[in-house]
């Protein structure tokens, strides 16, 4: 079903939804239908989980030798 959206048309939701966001009208609806006091935008958990799984922690693990006792 959206296997034929293209990298450009996203780029265009994304300014849409960005301008529909803004518009002084649709800021005054929403505080009217009490529409927004839910919504949270998700791109930084998004942006933190896509870094976080970039990171390689490998680098930084100590090996930990056995103490004699």
């Amino acid at each position: 079903m959206y296997s034929n959206i293209t990298i450009d048309r996203l780029e265009q939701i994304d300014r849409e939804r960005e301008q529909t966001l803004h518009d002084t009208q649709f800021i005054q609806w929403m505080r009217e239908l009490n529409v927004a006091s839910r919504y949270i935008d998700r791109t930084p958990v998004w942006n933190a989980q896509t870094a976080m799984s970039e990171w390689d922690i490998t680098r930084f693990r100590i090996p930990i030798k056995e103490q004699c006792m």
